[in-house]
């Protein structure tokens, strides 16, 4: 049994030592036959544990001062405090830890990380309205929000604009309502899309609106889907290709993992002639891999296929590419449709892609290339894989989502030579 030690959670008086890391950054001790979590807990100190919350007796070596000051009562980071070394192997052992529970032995190589100010997108929430207005992240498994001054994390083409988008957010809030506010750092400019269910701003908002997102250098600015401000096609670079995603559209979280997996993907596949991307969203691998090979792309957002479509019209320098909306939960590719394909990628959400999966593991496919930020389902997915006579050869862990428990994985499995489909 789990049980996370959170204030006014207490009803011990143990004093006692931290044991480990758990995969969401708390520190972990066996009580009584049960792992409790402590947050910003570190393994080797001493802690107490009573009805007014954990308090620390000890300090760790590997205990570091944040680089935020909102850390940690704003939810969105785990990590700040633990030591780099620390830190990097929490990390990786995130990785081993959920492929072990999966029956499978791997050696990861070393951890990739992006660094501080490195996220070209951020979602904010806000709520209320006046002197009541408050924009930023929640507080960690809360509802409550928690008011943002800085955000080492983000480029800083969002961090260095926090007071302005604060200010375009709380034209729109509708007391009673929360809102989003999606952030995309583009080519030229900030994609600024709001959400808030009943906004309805008045032309002298609208205007208003219009000023501050100008003043930003936000090339689109959107309320429910209904543009205020389009200053300039939207337009993104991606190996290659300019191509203008939807403000949602799904992308890597920093450009340069994004470079690091393309890298990985185009030597795993260096002698492929055909290829399939599953779950491509917007291009993001489908044009490294159109460099070399014919594509075929899927994804279940019309209108990332729809843009994905459109870029490979206008951009030159690749070879053909075909994009496909199919709803890849609902109806994977079959083993007599991957026949087409000599090799796959597939970048799946965070539930991973257990039925695609099993229909690649009957596929006679020689290389698949898989892309996860969920270990746990990335491990799953790989023993499917592995028990359908693919080898795994490479697994890299990449840090794009730093200080927090989420870690980009990327593993490439090939074909067992004995194997005949």
């Amino acid at each position: 049994m789990k049980v996370l030690l959170g204030l006014g959670a207490m009803h011990d008086h143990d004093c006692v030592e931290i044991g480990s890391l758990g995969a969401q950054g708390d520190g972990v001790v066996s009580c009584d036959g049960e792992q409790r979590f402590v947050p910003g807990a570190l393994p080797g100190e001493r802690w107490c544990l009573d009805e007014d919350g954990p308090h620390r007796l000890s300090a760790s070596d590997d205990r570091q001062n944040p680089v935020c000051h909102h850390f940690p009562e704003c939810g969105g980071c785990v990590a700040q405090h633990m030591s780099p070394e620390l830190y990097a192997k929490w990390k990786v052992d995130a990785l081993t830890t959920a492929f072990a529970h999966r029956g499978i032995d791997v050696h990861p190589e070393p951890l990739r990380s992006v660094g501080s100010g490195a996220r070209r997108r951020t979602t904010f929430s806000f709520r209320g309205t006046g002197k009541n207005f408050v924009f930023g992240y929640h507080r960690r498994a809360s509802h409550m929000l928690v008011e943002i001054s800085e955000c080492p994390v983000l480029q800083d083409d969002i961090s260095a604009q926090l007071s302005s988008l604060r200010t375009i957010a709380s034209y729109v809030a509708v007391d009673g309502k929360e809102g989003r506010m999606v952030v995309t750092v583009l080519d030229h400019g900030l994609d600024v899309a709001l959400t808030v269910p009943g906004a309805k701003p008045s032309q002298n908002e609208r205007s208003e609106l219009s000023k501050r997102a100008t003043a930003i250098d936000a090339v689109l600015l959107t309320l429910n889907g209904d543009p205020i401000v389009e200053a300039k096609p939207p337009a993104l670079s991606i190996n290659g290709a300019r191509v203008a995603p939807p403000a949602t559209a799904f992308l890597q979280a920093a450009p340069e993992a994004e470079q690091w997996i393309a890298d990985v993907i185009l030597e795993a596949m260096n002698r492929s002639k055909k290829a399939v991307d599953l779950f491509c969203g917007v291009g993001t691998f489908t044009f490294p891999l159109a460099k070399r090979a014919l594509v075929t792309a899927y994804d279940g957002d019309a209108s990332a296929i729809a843009s994905l479509t459109e870029a490979a019209k206008s951009n030159q320098g690749f070879k053909p590419i075909t994009a496909q909306q199919r709803d890849l939960f609902r109806d994977p590719l079959s083993p007599r449709e991957l026949r087409a394909f000599d090799a796959a990628v597939i970048n799946p959400p965070r539930a991973g892609a257990a039925e695609q999966c099993e229909r690649l593991a009957k596929s006679a496919l020689k290389t698949i290339v898989m892309v996860a930020c969920n270990p746990a389902t990335l491990a799953r997915d790989a023993r499917i894989l592995l028990d359908g006579d693919f080898k795994l050869t490479r697994l890299i862990p990449i840090d794009q989502f730093v200080y927090s428990a989420h870690l980009e994985s990327v593993a490439v499995f090939q074909r067992v030579a004995a194997s005949k489909r």
